[in-house]
């Protein structure tokens, strides 16, 4: 399944330099491309250096390039479903039919993707974190904080110890008041290396429980 290389790289993404992340950006838009490239030629459409694309490879853990391209050209030949035109970005040309066949075969897609993503241990702590706290304090950075408002309104639902603000200011009071027994659950956009300052004092504390999620 082509979620399964691509999803790796996804999940290593923090790990990668600068410069690396411009490698790992093409290849996730034009994976079917890169297979036909060379070293040097990816290099160049990334607009770095051939040892910036066998270091990218290294922190995959991966012996070099040639290995990189079988494992993609691998996960993109499990991909085929039998979908044809179904599969693939959505263009102008396409049906009614065709478009609506494409956008589930997307959502299903990362729904795949997010699964092999699971640590069925990792989960479990969680959730018995979040329920046996005080107090959920969802945290959101820049965008992200749609996402940490989104999640925050689900939780409602079920949990009515959970509690999300907008303002910075207002997230960093609430992250410095919050102690012993209370979690966080903190959104970061993908790109941000550094939890922001405004929430540096869940850092000094290290009394809450703190999950930090990307926001992908």
């Amino acid at each position: 399944m082509k979620g399964d290389f691509l999803t790796r790289i996804r999940a290593e993404y923090n790990q990668f330099t600068k410069a690396e992340r411009k490698v790992a950006d093409y290849i996730l838009l034009n994976y079917r491309e890169v297979l036909f490239l060379s070293i040097t030629d990816l290099a160049e459409a990334c607009e770095v250096g051939d040892t910036t694309v066998f270091r990218f490879c290294k922190t995959l853990e991966l012996k070099g390039y040639q290995e990189f391209k079988m494992l993609l050209s691998l996960s993109l030949h499990d991909e085929t479903t039998g979908q044809g035109r179904l599969e693939g970005d959505i263009s102008l040309k396409d049906s009614f039919a065709e478009v609506s066949r494409k956008v589930l075969n997307t959502n299903m897609s990362a729904l795949e993707e997010t699964y092999s993503l699971l640590n069925e241990e990792n989960f479990d702590q969680v959730i018995r974190y979040l329920h046996e706290a005080k107090r959920i304090c969802f945290f959101g950075v820049g965008a992200s904080m749609l996402s940490a408002m989104k999640a925050a309104n689900k939780f409602l639902r079920i949990e009515p110890k959970v509690s999300c603000v907008s303002d910075s200011h207002m997230q960093a009071m609430v992250a410095s008041m919050m102690g012993q027994g209370e979690a966080a659950v903190i959104f970061l956009i993908q790109v941000l290396r550094k939890i922001p300052y405004m929430l540096q004092n869940l850092q000094k504390k290290q009394e809450p429980q703190q999950f930090a999620l990307p926001d992908l």
